[in-house]
């Protein structure tokens, strides 16, 4: 079995406008949880509103 190393969780939010969030309580939690766990360990979040917003948050993953 191999080991997996990362260091960066991005979750891309594309939950409608007045929906419970479960994207943006997921990055809360991701970032409570790094604090304790990992140093260096980020949490991106990134808004998708439009398919163009969802082209830009891809390319800053990349």
């Amino acid at each position: 079995m191999t080991e997996s190393r990362f260091n960066t969780i991005v979750v891309l939010d594309a939950v409608p406008d007045g929906e419970f969030n479960t994207a943006r309580r997921l990055k809360e939690d991701l970032q409570d949880i790094a604090g304790y766990v990992a140093a260096n360990f980020q949490v991106r979040y990134v808004r998708i509103d439009t398919i163009n917003a969802l082209k830009l948050g891809i390319a800053k993953i990349f």
